[in-house]
Protein backbone atom coordinates (compact mmCIF):
# COMPACT_ATOMS: atom_id res chain seq x y z
CA UNK A 1 0.00 0.00 0.00
CA UNK A 2 1.51 3.35 -0.92
CA UNK A 3 1.71 6.43 1.17
CA UNK A 4 -1.10 7.90 -0.72
CA UNK A 5 -3.69 5.53 -0.15
CA UNK A 6 -2.95 4.81 3.66
CA UNK A 7 -3.36 9.09 4.19
CA UNK A 8 -6.63 8.40 2.80
CA UNK A 9 -7.85 5.23 4.39
CA UNK A 10 -6.43 7.33 7.83
CA UNK A 11 -8.44 10.06 6.70
CA UNK A 12 -11.68 7.96 6.39
CA UNK A 13 -10.77 5.91 9.05
CA UNK A 14 -10.97 9.23 11.34
CA UNK A 15 -14.42 10.05 10.14
CA UNK A 16 -15.37 6.52 11.11
CA UNK A 17 -14.31 6.81 14.28
CA UNK A 18 -15.86 10.38 15.01
CA UNK A 19 -19.19 9.25 13.74
CA UNK A 20 -19.39 5.85 15.94
CA UNK A 21 -18.31 7.92 18.28
CA UNK A 22 -21.06 10.31 18.42
CA UNK A 23 -23.75 7.62 17.31
CA UNK A 24 -22.67 5.06 20.33
CA UNK A 25 -24.59 7.03 22.77
CA UNK A 26 -28.08 5.85 21.14
CA UNK A 27 -26.84 2.84 19.56
CA UNK A 28 -24.75 1.27 21.93
CA UNK A 29 -20.35 0.60 21.83
CA UNK A 30 -21.31 -2.79 20.45
CA UNK A 31 -23.77 -1.79 17.77
CA UNK A 32 -21.67 1.62 16.31
CA UNK A 33 -18.57 -0.43 16.09
CA UNK A 34 -19.92 -2.90 14.12
CA UNK A 35 -21.93 -0.90 12.01
CA UNK A 36 -18.80 1.33 11.83
CA UNK A 37 -16.71 -1.48 11.27
CA UNK A 38 -18.87 -2.94 8.06
CA UNK A 39 -18.71 0.32 6.38
CA UNK A 40 -14.91 0.69 6.54
CA UNK A 41 -14.58 -3.03 5.52
CA UNK A 42 -16.08 -1.57 2.06
CA UNK A 43 -13.62 1.01 1.39
CA UNK A 44 -10.70 -1.37 2.48
CA UNK A 45 -11.14 -3.94 -0.23
CA UNK A 46 -13.08 -1.41 -2.74
CA UNK A 47 -9.70 -2.23 -5.25
CA UNK A 48 -10.24 -5.76 -4.23
CA UNK A 49 -13.86 -5.19 -5.44
CA UNK A 50 -12.93 -4.41 -9.14
CA UNK A 51 -10.78 -7.09 -9.89
CA UNK A 52 -13.63 -9.60 -9.23
CA UNK A 53 -14.37 -11.45 -12.44
CA UNK A 54 -17.87 -11.85 -12.62
CA UNK A 55 -19.32 -8.82 -14.11
CA UNK A 56 -22.60 -8.75 -11.67
CA UNK A 57 -20.95 -9.12 -9.21
CA UNK A 58 -18.41 -6.59 -9.27
CA UNK A 59 -20.39 -3.82 -10.65
CA UNK A 60 -22.76 -4.59 -7.54
CA UNK A 61 -20.17 -4.10 -4.81
CA UNK A 62 -18.57 -1.32 -6.26
CA UNK A 63 -21.90 0.39 -6.75
CA UNK A 64 -22.53 0.00 -3.09
CA UNK A 65 -19.21 1.52 -1.66
CA UNK A 66 -19.86 4.18 -3.82
CA UNK A 67 -23.11 4.37 -2.30
CA UNK A 68 -21.78 3.79 1.33
CA UNK A 69 -19.58 6.98 0.76
CA UNK A 70 -21.94 9.53 0.09
CA UNK A 71 -24.35 7.68 2.84
CA UNK A 72 -21.03 8.54 5.41
CA UNK A 73 -21.03 11.71 4.07
CA UNK A 74 -24.50 12.70 4.91
CA UNK A 75 -24.66 11.26 7.99
CA UNK A 76 -20.98 12.76 9.04
CA UNK A 77 -22.74 16.32 8.65
CA UNK A 78 -26.06 15.34 9.79
CA UNK A 79 -24.69 14.36 13.20
CA UNK A 80 -21.97 17.43 13.37
CA UNK A 81 -24.99 20.10 12.52
CA UNK A 82 -26.88 18.17 15.15
CA UNK A 83 -23.88 18.79 17.74
CA UNK A 84 -23.78 22.02 16.61
CA UNK A 85 -27.51 22.66 17.67
CA UNK A 86 -28.13 20.59 20.45
CA UNK A 87 -25.01 20.55 22.31
CA UNK A 88 -25.36 24.57 23.07
CA UNK A 89 -29.75 24.09 23.09
CA UNK A 90 -29.07 21.49 26.43
CA UNK A 91 -27.98 24.65 28.68
CA UNK A 92 -31.87 26.11 27.73
CA UNK A 93 -33.75 23.39 26.98
CA UNK A 94 -32.09 19.87 28.22
CA UNK A 95 -35.30 18.03 27.07
CA UNK A 96 -35.24 18.86 23.28
CA UNK A 97 -31.39 17.91 23.35
CA UNK A 98 -32.23 14.60 25.13
CA UNK A 99 -34.35 13.84 22.63
CA UNK A 100 -32.34 14.54 19.46
CA UNK A 101 -29.86 12.28 21.42
CA UNK A 102 -32.35 9.33 21.72
CA UNK A 103 -32.69 6.20 19.80
CA UNK A 104 -36.44 8.06 17.71
CA UNK A 105 -33.02 11.60 16.79
CA UNK A 106 -30.76 9.23 15.83
CA UNK A 107 -33.75 7.06 13.38
CA UNK A 108 -34.21 10.49 12.35
CA UNK A 109 -30.43 11.41 11.94
CA UNK A 110 -30.05 7.95 9.45
CA UNK A 111 -33.39 9.11 7.53
CA UNK A 112 -32.14 12.83 6.72
CA UNK A 113 -28.73 10.91 5.37
CA UNK A 114 -30.51 8.39 3.03
CA UNK A 115 -32.90 11.22 1.67
CA UNK A 116 -29.99 13.05 1.21
CA UNK A 117 -28.33 10.49 -0.46
CA UNK A 118 -31.67 9.39 -2.66
CA UNK A 119 -32.05 13.16 -3.86
CA UNK A 120 -28.01 13.41 -4.59
CA UNK A 121 -28.88 10.03 -7.01
CA UNK A 122 -31.69 11.39 -8.84
CA UNK A 123 -29.74 14.80 -9.58
CA UNK A 124 -26.82 13.14 -11.12
CA UNK A 125 -28.76 10.53 -12.83
CA UNK A 126 -30.41 13.27 -14.55
CA UNK A 127 -27.90 15.06 -15.92
CA UNK A 128 -25.61 15.86 -17.67
CA UNK A 129 -26.80 19.61 -18.47
CA UNK A 130 -25.39 21.69 -21.13
CA UNK A 131 -23.81 24.98 -19.61
CA UNK A 132 -23.55 27.78 -22.69
CA UNK A 133 -20.53 30.09 -21.67
CA UNK A 134 -19.12 33.26 -23.78
CA UNK A 135 -16.28 33.39 -23.91
CA UNK A 136 -14.79 37.14 -24.83
CA UNK A 137 -11.37 37.37 -26.55
CA UNK A 138 -8.99 40.10 -27.15
CA UNK A 139 -8.39 40.58 -30.58
CA UNK A 140 -10.63 37.50 -31.62
CA UNK A 141 -10.17 37.03 -36.05
CA UNK A 142 -13.30 37.94 -37.57
CA UNK A 143 -12.98 33.98 -39.02
CA UNK A 144 -13.40 33.08 -35.43
CA UNK A 145 -16.08 35.15 -34.14
CA UNK A 146 -18.42 32.44 -32.69
CA UNK A 147 -16.29 29.03 -32.76
CA UNK A 148 -17.76 26.51 -30.52
CA UNK A 149 -16.27 23.72 -28.63
CA UNK A 150 -17.24 21.49 -26.68
CA UNK A 151 -15.85 20.39 -23.33
CA UNK A 152 -16.45 17.11 -21.43
CA UNK A 153 -14.57 16.21 -18.47
CA UNK A 154 -14.02 14.03 -15.49
CA UNK A 155 -16.62 10.98 -17.17
CA UNK A 156 -14.85 8.34 -15.21
CA UNK A 157 -15.45 5.76 -17.66
CA UNK A 158 -15.13 2.62 -15.73
CA UNK A 159 -16.56 -1.38 -15.18
CA UNK A 160 -19.92 0.16 -13.50
CA UNK A 161 -20.73 2.71 -16.77
CA UNK A 162 -23.39 1.84 -19.01
CA UNK A 163 -23.12 2.44 -22.36
CA UNK A 164 -25.94 3.74 -23.00
CA UNK A 165 -24.91 6.80 -20.39
CA UNK A 166 -21.94 7.41 -22.96
CA UNK A 167 -24.24 7.53 -25.66
CA UNK A 168 -26.52 9.94 -24.39
CA UNK A 169 -23.54 12.06 -23.48
CA UNK A 170 -22.31 12.31 -27.13
CA UNK A 171 -25.77 12.31 -28.27
CA UNK A 172 -26.14 15.63 -26.54
CA UNK A 173 -22.62 16.70 -27.16
CA UNK A 174 -23.38 16.09 -31.14
CA UNK A 175 -26.52 18.03 -31.31
CA UNK A 176 -24.99 21.15 -29.94
CA UNK A 177 -22.79 20.98 -33.29
CA UNK A 178 -19.27 22.19 -32.03
CA UNK A 179 -16.36 23.15 -34.10
CA UNK A 180 -14.39 21.20 -31.65
CA UNK A 181 -14.23 19.41 -28.78
CA UNK A 182 -12.11 19.22 -25.81
CA UNK A 183 -12.06 16.30 -23.56
CA UNK A 184 -10.05 17.39 -20.29
CA UNK A 185 -9.37 14.01 -18.74
CA UNK A 186 -10.26 11.62 -16.24
CA UNK A 187 -12.56 10.18 -19.12
CA UNK A 188 -11.36 6.69 -17.96
CA UNK A 189 -11.09 5.37 -14.96
CA UNK A 190 -10.69 1.67 -14.37
CA UNK A 191 -9.32 -1.34 -16.27
CA UNK A 192 -9.58 -0.60 -20.04
CA UNK A 193 -10.17 -4.64 -20.96
CA UNK A 194 -13.55 -3.85 -18.72
CA UNK A 195 -14.75 -0.79 -20.62
CA UNK A 196 -14.52 -1.65 -24.51
CA UNK A 197 -18.75 -1.17 -24.72
CA UNK A 198 -18.53 2.08 -22.90
CA UNK A 199 -15.54 3.36 -25.06
CA UNK A 200 -16.97 2.72 -28.14
CA UNK A 201 -19.44 4.98 -27.84
CA UNK A 202 -17.05 8.17 -27.87
CA UNK A 203 -16.25 7.02 -31.23
CA UNK A 204 -19.37 9.58 -32.91
CA UNK A 205 -17.44 12.20 -31.25
CA UNK A 206 -14.68 12.15 -33.84
CA UNK A 207 -17.16 13.50 -36.64
CA UNK A 208 -15.92 16.70 -35.79
CA UNK A 209 -12.12 17.39 -34.19
CA UNK A 210 -11.76 15.59 -30.93
CA UNK A 211 -9.13 16.50 -28.42
CA UNK A 212 -8.14 14.65 -25.34
CA UNK A 213 -5.73 15.16 -22.68
CA UNK A 214 -4.73 12.94 -19.68
CA UNK A 215 -6.13 13.19 -16.41
CA UNK A 216 -4.61 11.55 -13.05
CA UNK A 217 -7.05 8.91 -13.15
CA UNK A 218 -6.10 7.44 -16.16
CA UNK A 219 -2.55 6.98 -14.70
CA UNK A 220 -3.59 4.89 -11.99
CA UNK A 221 -5.33 2.06 -14.17
CA UNK A 222 -2.57 2.35 -16.50
CA UNK A 223 -2.45 5.64 -18.44
CA UNK A 224 -0.99 4.50 -21.88
CA UNK A 225 -3.51 1.55 -22.21
CA UNK A 226 -6.06 4.27 -21.90
CA UNK A 227 -4.76 7.00 -24.20
CA UNK A 228 -3.85 4.27 -27.02
CA UNK A 229 -7.97 3.19 -26.64
CA UNK A 230 -9.39 6.84 -27.11
CA UNK A 231 -7.31 7.24 -30.00
CA UNK A 232 -8.72 4.10 -31.19
CA UNK A 233 -12.22 5.35 -31.20
CA UNK A 234 -10.64 8.99 -32.75
CA UNK A 235 -10.19 10.47 -29.91
CA UNK A 236 -6.80 13.02 -30.48
CA UNK A 237 -4.67 12.61 -27.68
CA UNK A 238 -2.50 15.89 -27.51
CA UNK A 239 0.23 15.44 -24.69
CA UNK A 240 2.18 17.99 -24.84
CA UNK A 241 1.66 18.47 -28.27
CA UNK A 242 -1.03 21.41 -30.36
CA UNK A 243 -3.11 21.42 -33.25
CA UNK A 244 -4.47 23.18 -35.39
CA UNK A 245 -8.44 23.60 -36.33
CA UNK A 246 -8.84 26.53 -39.15
CA UNK A 247 -11.55 28.76 -40.20
CA UNK A 248 -10.89 30.50 -42.88
CA UNK A 249 -7.56 32.62 -42.94
CA UNK A 250 -7.21 32.38 -38.80
CA UNK A 251 -6.96 29.23 -36.62
CA UNK A 252 -7.45 28.02 -32.80
CA UNK A 253 -4.37 26.22 -31.72
CA UNK A 254 -5.97 23.80 -29.06
CA UNK A 255 -2.78 22.80 -27.15
CA UNK A 256 -2.28 19.66 -24.33
CA UNK A 257 -0.94 18.78 -21.75
CA UNK A 258 -0.93 15.48 -19.51
CA UNK A 259 -1.88 15.56 -16.01
CA UNK A 260 0.97 16.10 -13.02
CA UNK A 261 0.60 11.89 -12.16
CA UNK A 262 2.20 11.33 -15.83
CA UNK A 263 5.70 11.57 -13.71
CA UNK A 264 5.14 8.30 -12.78
CA UNK A 265 6.05 7.58 -16.65
CA UNK A 266 8.52 10.36 -16.92
CA UNK A 267 6.77 12.55 -17.96
CA UNK A 268 5.15 16.49 -17.09
CA UNK A 269 2.89 19.03 -17.99
CA UNK A 270 4.65 21.39 -20.27
CA UNK A 271 3.12 24.43 -21.99
CA UNK A 272 5.71 25.84 -23.50
CA UNK A 273 7.13 22.41 -25.22
CA UNK A 274 3.45 22.11 -26.29
CA UNK A 275 3.29 25.56 -27.80
CA UNK A 276 6.22 24.32 -29.77
CA UNK A 277 5.35 20.75 -30.95
CA UNK A 278 2.94 20.12 -33.42
CA UNK A 279 1.00 16.90 -34.32
CA UNK A 280 1.75 17.24 -37.64
CA UNK A 281 5.39 17.03 -38.47
CA UNK A 282 6.79 21.18 -39.21
CA UNK A 283 3.78 22.67 -38.78
CA UNK A 284 4.43 25.61 -36.91
CA UNK A 285 2.09 28.03 -34.91
CA UNK A 286 0.81 31.02 -36.51
CA UNK A 287 1.28 34.24 -34.81
CA UNK A 288 -2.05 34.84 -34.52
CA UNK A 289 -3.69 31.97 -33.55
CA UNK A 290 -5.93 31.96 -30.68
CA UNK A 291 -4.56 29.41 -28.27
CA UNK A 292 -7.01 26.86 -25.84
CA UNK A 293 -5.12 24.75 -23.46
CA UNK A 294 -6.53 21.75 -22.45
CA UNK A 295 -4.69 20.48 -18.88
CA UNK A 296 -7.20 18.26 -16.32
CA UNK A 297 -5.80 20.35 -13.47
CA UNK A 298 -6.44 23.78 -13.05
CA UNK A 299 -3.28 24.83 -11.19
CA UNK A 300 -1.53 25.05 -13.96
CA UNK A 301 -3.07 28.53 -14.84
CA UNK A 302 -0.21 30.09 -14.13
CA UNK A 303 2.02 28.06 -16.60
CA UNK A 304 -0.77 29.35 -19.07
CA UNK A 305 -0.94 33.09 -18.04
CA UNK A 306 3.34 33.47 -19.00
CA UNK A 307 2.57 31.28 -22.19
CA UNK A 308 0.26 33.65 -23.57
CA UNK A 309 -3.02 31.32 -23.36
CA UNK A 310 -6.18 32.56 -24.25
CA UNK A 311 -8.48 29.94 -22.81
CA UNK A 312 -7.50 27.24 -20.37
CA UNK A 313 -10.14 24.83 -19.90
CA UNK A 314 -9.89 22.35 -17.08
CA UNK A 315 -11.80 20.06 -14.84
CA UNK A 316 -10.70 17.71 -12.25
CA UNK A 317 -12.54 19.52 -8.87
CA UNK A 318 -15.62 18.07 -9.78
CA UNK A 319 -16.64 22.05 -7.92
CA UNK A 320 -16.85 19.23 -4.76
CA UNK A 321 -19.69 17.47 -6.73
CA UNK A 322 -21.90 17.12 -3.11
CA UNK A 323 -21.98 18.94 0.42
CA UNK A 324 -19.95 19.20 2.38
CA UNK A 325 -17.15 18.65 -0.45
CA UNK A 326 -18.27 21.76 -2.60
CA UNK A 327 -16.96 24.06 0.19
CA UNK A 328 -13.96 21.90 1.07
CA UNK A 329 -12.85 22.46 -2.74
CA UNK A 330 -12.96 26.48 -2.84
CA UNK A 331 -10.44 26.20 -0.72
CA UNK A 332 -8.02 24.04 -1.99
CA UNK A 333 -8.52 25.41 -6.08
CA UNK A 334 -8.07 29.04 -7.22
CA UNK A 335 -10.29 27.88 -9.86
CA UNK A 336 -12.79 25.21 -8.41
CA UNK A 337 -15.83 25.79 -11.22
CA UNK A 338 -16.99 27.97 -13.72
CA UNK A 339 -15.35 31.03 -15.55
CA UNK A 340 -12.41 33.15 -13.72
CA UNK A 341 -9.05 34.83 -15.18
CA UNK A 342 -5.49 35.56 -14.61
CA UNK A 343 -3.95 38.33 -16.26
CA UNK A 344 -5.25 37.78 -19.80
CA UNK A 345 -5.55 34.15 -19.77
CA UNK A 346 -9.27 32.63 -19.08
CA UNK A 347 -9.54 29.59 -17.15
CA UNK A 348 -13.16 27.75 -17.44
CA UNK A 349 -12.94 24.66 -15.28
CA UNK A 350 -15.93 21.68 -15.81
CA UNK A 351 -17.60 20.17 -12.74
CA UNK A 352 -17.62 17.14 -14.39
CA UNK A 353 -19.78 15.36 -17.16
CA UNK A 354 -19.49 12.72 -14.97
CA UNK A 355 -19.16 11.54 -11.42
CA UNK A 356 -16.32 10.22 -9.38
CA UNK A 357 -17.13 7.30 -6.90
CA UNK A 358 -20.46 7.54 -5.50
CA UNK A 359 -22.96 8.43 -8.02
CA UNK A 360 -24.12 11.96 -6.24
CA UNK A 361 -24.83 15.35 -6.60
CA UNK A 362 -25.99 17.79 -4.42
CA UNK A 363 -24.85 21.61 -4.50
CA UNK A 364 -23.57 20.94 -8.07
CA UNK A 365 -24.56 19.48 -11.31
CA UNK A 366 -22.57 17.12 -13.82
CA UNK A 367 -22.06 19.52 -17.41
CA UNK A 368 -21.39 19.32 -20.82
CA UNK A 369 -20.31 22.83 -21.70
CA UNK A 370 -20.45 24.85 -24.82
CA UNK A 371 -18.15 27.76 -25.00
CA UNK A 372 -18.34 29.97 -27.37
CA UNK A 373 -15.77 32.36 -28.52
CA UNK A 374 -16.56 36.42 -28.76
CA UNK A 375 -14.51 39.37 -29.46
CA UNK A 376 -13.78 41.29 -26.57
CA UNK A 377 -15.18 44.85 -26.85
Amino acid sequence: MNARIAMILSAILVLFVYVGWRLSESLGVASSVTLMGLLFAGVFFYRRFHSLKNRQLRQTFVTAVHLEMGFLSFLLVSIVMRDLIFIPLAWLSPEISAAAYSNPGTVAIFAISVLLLLIGVFIASAGPWVVRVSVPVKGLPKDLEGFTIAQLSDVHIGPTTRADRIARIVEKTLALNPRAIALTGDIGDGPVGESQEAIEQLRELSRVPAFYVTGNHEYYWNGPEWVRAFANVGLTPLLNKFALVRSGSSAVAFVGTPDPTARMLGDAPDVKRALKTSLENGETLPTNAIKVLLAHQPGISNEAREAGIDLQLSGHTHAGQFFPWTLVVKRVHEFSQGLGRTGQTWVYVNPGTGSWGPQIRLGTKTEITLLTLVKDS
